[in-house]
């Protein structure tokens, strides 16, 4: 399945829920829609699950599955909410990557 057809299903999903809720008959999904949204620059979140990826990772912001925001800078998790900073493999994997730097042109 490819980006395109992922997300209209998960719009799709999304609709069917609502209008459920609404009383409304289902309408059906507009490809067009996943398209533009793709268009516009959405890619689906990255996830790390290896200590090694982790350990690799730098200027990149990561969710935890338990929530914890952490910004990953040279070896450090530097965790919203905190002053100090700890090695990244204190972060329990799988963590969500949410942000990361775009690579140099």
């Amino acid at each position: 399945m490819n980006a395109r057809q992922e997300l209209a299903e998960v719009i799709a999903n999304f609709r069917d829920d609502w209008y459920k809720v609404e009383r409304k008959s289902p309408a059906g999904i507009d490809r067009d829609e996943a398209k533009a949204i793709l268009a516009a620059g959405y890619s689906k979140p990255r996830t790390i699950t290896t200590a090694e990826e982790l350990a690799e990772a730098h200027m990149v912001v990561v969710r935890t599955e338990a929530g914890t925001i952490a910004n990953l800078v040279n070896g450090r998790a530097y965790c919203f909410g905190y002053e100090a900073s700890a090695p990244v493999a204190t972060l329990a994997l799988p963590v969500t990557v949410l942000w990361e730097r775009e690579a140099a042109a």
